[in-house]
This record gives structure tokens, C-alpha cells and sequence, in this order.
């Protein structure tokens, strides 16, 4: 297999079969900055990951999960983590998977079989960027033209979210995508409306200042760097998978890793820091309010 021919960083020579060591110097290549060695990393963990995956996964949940899906998404999870230094021993890394893939499973279990996400017994569709806010009113039979700027357009707009804070970020998705009240959204982020209003309108001019400065900057990519940027935006944010709404369905961990790395060059370019999405971004933002202050227990009579 290729990664049998992984050589050691400190002396260039080939690596010996030991897991741990490994791990420990593929770790430490993917925490210095190279995708390659995590995807090496990541092959080299997938048997013994894919095995944990089959006893873990229910029957009622495999007739609706494929187990691949799963071990992608605990790769994309990870790949999206920020590594400490003691992460590199094996122990401590399967660790770090095996609690990944337990919130993987959860997250599918809530998908498909959680209360709040079914009808009469039929999965409640999610909303799809039919309803996105930033591409204005469109033309009921807009031109191929058209259509392909548009595209652009929520690709361009879908990279830009990756270098705007969170606060802002989940504000502004929480009124394009799904139309969330702004009574609602005051009492979410614990504020009046009247500032929470004002709140919105500055992270929105200060969105569309950034999502100038990305354009400009994916202009300077390389055409397949620009290429695999539109396409793993382009999907739905909302899908009926449940499996990570970041990056297309059933996409492979080595796409995801040079996806990363197209928003690494655009950060260097916009000189912004990559602030990498949460985990089901924005669907997660349904179901997940951001914590406010506890109000105080009211005094006893």
C-alpha cells in the first residue's frame, strides 16, 4: 500500500511497520501543515476504524446509513479539529476517533429517528438554498448565463462564510437561510431587536466588504483550485443524508483535505484567519441556540 513507503521527516528514511510510530510521525506531518500525511494518517487508522463502525451501528440505523458514510465523516471531523501535540500517540488518537464516530452515530440517530425531526413518520425536509437571501430576487426563467453567475455567486458567498466569525456568521445564515424573525433572533442572542437589527445590518456590510476581497482572491487561484472550491459549495446546505452539509455527499477525505487547502491559499490571499464551520453547519444552528445566561432562580416564598 502507499503508505508503506512513508518516510521519516527527521531522517528521510523509510518508516518501519510499527503503528505507533506511524502515527506519531504522520501526526505530526498533518500537524505541521501537510494534508498528505493526514490522509496517509487517516488510511492508515480506517481498518480498525471501519471494524468499530460495524459493531457500533444499529440495524435500524444500518438499512439507513452506509458505514463508509460514516468513517468519511469521522475523517472530515477530525481533518476540521485542531490537533494538540499529545493527539499523536496512537492510543490517545483512536481515542479521538472513537469518540468522533460515537458523535457521528448520535448525530444520524437524531436524523433519522429523533422526534423533532419527523412527521407522521416521514423525515422533515430541511431547507435547501432555494430560499438563500443573497442572490437577490431571480428571474423566474433566468438564461443559462444567468444561471451560471448565480452559481458562482452562492459558491463565492459559501467561501466567504469560512473566514467570518461566528457570531456573525450564525446571525447572518440565520436569516438568509431560514428566515428566523428578528424577535427571535434578539431573545436567541440576548439582545434587544432594535440592536440586534443593527448588529445585523454591520455583519452584513462587513460580509459583503470580505466577500468582495474572496472574489478577488479566487480570482488569483489556480483553475482547479477555483474549480474544487465551486463545487464542494455548491450543493444544498440542507440534505436529507444528515452527513455533513460542509462538503458534498459520499466526498472523499482526500477532497476535503484539498478543499482545506484552497481556503488556506484564499486566507493567506484576503490575509483573514480560516475559521473552520461546525459540524453540520448551519443546520446545526436549528437546534443548537447559542448559551446565554441562566436567569437567576426566583426567590423562594
Amino acid at each position: 500500500m502507499a503508505h508503506d513507503a512513508e518516510t521519516s521527516p527527521e531522517d528521510g528514511k523509510p518508516m518501519d511497520g510499527d503503528p505507533s510510530t506511524r502515527t506519531r510521525v504522520l501526526f505530526h506531518r498533518w500537524r505541521a501543515g501537510e494534508s498528505e500525511a493526514f490522509v496517509s494518517l487517516f488510511k492508515l487508522h480506517q481498518p480498525w476504524l471501519a471494524e468499530l463502525i460495524e459493531h457500533s451501528l444499529g440495524a435500524q440505523l444500518r438499512r439507513k446509513v452506509d458505514p463508509e458514510d460514516v468513517a468519511q465523516e469521522v475523517g472530515i471531523r477530525l481533518l476540521s479539529y485542531k490537533p494538540k501535540a499529545e493527539d499523536g500517540a496512537l492510543e490517545r488518537l483512536r481515542a479521538l476517533l472513537r469518540t468522533m464516530m460515537k458523535h457521528v452515530i448520535a448525530d444520524q440517530h437524531r436524523h433519522h429517528f429523533g422526534a423533532e425531526m419527523r412527521d407522521a413518520g416521514a423525515d422533515v425536509p430541511l431547507p435547501t438554498d432555494s430560499n438563500v437571501g443573497f442572490d437577490g430576487v431571480r428571474d423566474a426563467n433566468p438564461s443559462p448565463g444567468g444561471a451560471a453567475e448565480r452559481r458562482h455567486d452562492v459558491a463565492l458567498a459559501r467561501v466567504t462564510f469560512w473566514f467570518v466569525a461566528s457570531d456573525k456568521r450564525d446571525l447572518i445564515a440565520l436569516r438568509w437561510w431560514y428566515h428566523v424573525p428578528f424577535g427571535e433572533l434578539a431573545t436567541r442572542f440576548g439582545c434587544e431587536e432594535a440592536s440586534l437589527r443593527m448588529r445585523h445590518l454591520r455583519a452584513t456590510q462587513e460580509f459583503a466588504g470580505l466577500m468582495a476581497r474572496v472574489r478577488t482572491a479566487l480570482a488569483k487561484l489556480a483553475p482547479e483550485e477555483f474549480e474544487l472550491l465551486e463545487a464542494q459549495t455548491r450543493p444544498a446546505l440542507g440534505t436529507d443524508s444528515g452527513i455533513d452539509s460542509r462538503v458534498l455527499a459520499h466526498s472523499r477525505i482526500e477532497r476535503f483535505a484539498a478543499f482545506l487547502d484552497a481556503l488556506r491559499q484564499v486566507s493567506r490571499l484576503i490575509g483573514e484567519p480560516l475559521n473552520t464551520l461546525p459540524d453540520s453547519w448551519p443546520r446545526c444552528l436549528l437546534t443548537e441556540p447559542p448559551d446565554l445566561p441562566k436567569p437567576p432562580n426566583p426567590p423562594k416564598v
